[in-house]
């Protein structure tokens, strides 16, 4: 037995959609990193240039001058740097730890604390407090200094303003940018903290970014919550289309799929009588015959495969199977026609695939008098009424009689019988059935209907007399059912029925 279980369904889609905001997270996350990456090395060649700009002004301008023997031409040095790096505070000479001459307080000294030789040529370092810090109470008590000590006690100290370092770092919106230096961490939302940080060799400084989840999830919403929302309603509004799709082509699809590749699908016929009983045709059921659990009622497979299409080959195959027995047969001479029927849903008017399985059938039956009866089933609906219409005049410019199958109870059964000429209907076996409670309104109006309409009348599932009865009795003029033969395999039926 095939069963829908949609369980899965709703665990698939939801994986779906989760691996759908996944795949957005991990772009939105390698786009932030990639940006990060951008800015880092956008921020350190730009503090790069700018210490080696200030490099080489010291060892063309400045190192020269060192010891300093004349202050007033030092300043005078230093002046194209100064005025031309918007970077740059303050350039100073250094004895020991006394400034003997600054840009700032000119030949007047003043002491360093704290200072002690550090024996590098060349260092950057962040002092929280210098000996100019009251002279500017509108910047930063600190500053940056690029040290350059030409001997163990004289050197150029060149003060380095922190703002124009943060505004290098840039905008701290989504990316925190940080610089680092020996004694100092420098974050691009203004805050530094002393600390002590291990630097590559012969680095003055290095750049990273700082990514915390809080950013993270700001720049996705900012540059994907549109996306993402627009993700969530398609999946929202399309969950249940897609668990029917992914229903449809569940497991049973391949199962059903390795049947029709190993020709597990026959045709059974089961014989449609006269009034008087006479064998006037057959209807072409299909059964799946299974090595292992038998034969399987199409109860069980065949709204799935009209569902998924596979009904378009399971005719496909009934059609040529039957077309194989009954090219072997010679009817008696007394028989002046026999009408097998097959069951066809809407679907398969989809293509021309079933037009030319009916154009080969009548061609190779055409010196036989066996003629095509094709049963519309109403379990699924046409996707318009044009495509309804013109199915039906396609079936019928080919000489092919169309009848309405299991009248009654499924999609618009009445609009079908006013768009169109029908020839026959067949009445549902349910309503066959009330026959025996007495309650057969709605039988007697489909009776009623189709004989203001000149549609013959076929009537299925007659089990009894009593019901058999009652239909000749209103004269009805086709009957199937179990009372007159059960479906038979093909071969069975031709020998019992047509030899």
């Amino acid at each position: 037995m095939i069963k829908k279980d949609t369980h899965w369904g709703y665990i698939f889609v939801f994986a779906l959609y989760s691996m759908g905001v996944l795949l957005l997270l991990v772009n939105g996350f390698s786009r932030l990193n990639s940006e990060a990456k951008d800015r880092e090395n956008w921020v350190s060649q730009q503090m790069t240039d700018a210490v080696s700009e200030i490099q080489h002004f010291y060892a063309s301008k400045l190192s020269p001058s060192i010891p300093i023997t004349d202050c007033d031409r030092f300043l005078r040095d230093s002046m194209p740097l100064l005025l031309s790096s918007p970077y740059i505070r303050s350039i100073n000479a250094v004895h020991g730890g006394v400034i003997v001459c600054s840009t700032i307080s000119r030949q007047t000294l003043r002491q360093i604390k704290n200072w002690k030789a550090s024996g590098k040529q060349l260092e950057l370092l962040y002092v929280t407090q210098t000996p100019f810090s009251e002279l500017f109470p509108t910047h930063r008590q600190g500053v940056l200094s690029l040290r350059f000590q030409k001997t163990e006690f004289y050197g150029v100290y060149v003060g380095i303003y922190p703002e124009s370092v943060f505004r290098t770092l840039g905008d701290p919106r989504f990316l925190k940018t940080v610089m680092r230096f020996d004694n100092a961490t420098f974050y691009s939302d203004g805050r530094i903290v002393d600390e002590q940080n291990s630097l590559p060799a012969e680095h003055l400084f290095s750049v990273d970014s700082d990514i915390s989840t809080t950013a993270f999830a700001k720049y996705i919403f900012y540059n994907y919550g549109v996306l993402l929302i627009a993700w969530t309603f398609i999946m929202l509004m399309s969950a249940k289309s897609l668990v029917r799709y992914l229903h449809t082509f569940s497991l049973d699809y391949w199962r059903i799929r390795k049947a029709i590749k190993l020709n597990q699908f026959h045709p059974y016929i089961q014989p449609v009588v006269n009034d008087c009983g006479e064998v006037t045709g057959g209807e072409v059921l299909v059964r799946w015959i299974h090595p292992k659990k038998g034969v399987i009622s199409p109860a069980d497979f065949i709204d799935r495969v009209e569902e998924n299409g596979q009904i378009v080959e399971i005719t496909s195959i009934l059609m040529q199977k039957c077309l194989l027995a009954f090219s072997k047969v010679n009817l008696p001479e007394a028989r002046q026609y026999f009408r097998v029927g097959f069951n066809v849903c809407p679907i398969q008017f989809d293509s021309n695939t079933l037009c030319q399985e009916i154009e080969h059938f009548q061609s190779a039956m055409a010196d036989k008098p066996i003629s095509l009866l094709i049963e519309v089933t109403e379990r699924k609906e046409f996707s318009s009424n044009e495509t309804y219409r013109k199915a039906i005049h396609e079936l019928r410019s080919r000489d092919v009689l169309v009848a309405l199958d299991d009248f009654g109870t499924g999609h618009c059964s009445l609009k079908y019988l006013h768009d169109t000429e029908i020839d026959i209907i067949k009445i549902d076996m349910m309503y066959v059935a009330t026959i025996e409670s007495g309650n057969t309104k709605i039988l007697d109006n489909i009776i009623s209907l189709a004989r203001s309409l000149d549609v013959i009348l076929l009537a299925e599932g007659v089990e009894t007399q009593a019901q058999f009865d009652y239909l000749k009795a209103r004269n009805i003029e086709r009957y199937q059912g179990y009372m007159f033969g059960k479906p038979l395999p093909i071969d069975e039926f031709i020998q019992k029925y047509l030899m």
